[in-house]
């Protein structure tokens, strides 16, 4: 009975560990290009953020050629493990 639940438990953490990472990933409508226009000089800046309005296509484009999965699996997974492994050893 504590396993489904248990899996559910880990599949959120998962799927939030996912969103948090996705975020992170600087096109500008996601809040990475903000941390990373902040870094940039102010000119170099102004021009990253200028690709605001082709950011949902590329984002897009990524997601559909897969290339966003491959970027994103690792980073999930390995987070997801070391977290495993710290929290819930057997």
């Amino acid at each position: 009975m504590l396993y489904p639940l248990a899996r559910m438990c880990r599949q959120g953490i998962v799927i939030n560990i996912a969103l948090g990472y996705f975020n992170l990933f600087p096109l500008p409508p996601l809040d990475g290009s903000q941390i990373l226009a902040g870094l940039l000089p102010r000119r170099q800046a102004d021009s990253f953020l200028s690709l605001s309005r082709y950011g949902f296509v590329i984002l897009m484009l990524l997601a559909i050629s897969g290339i966003l999965g491959k970027i994103l699996f690792p980073l999930v997974q390995g987070t997801d493990n070391f977290l495993f492994a710290l929290f819930w050893r057997t």
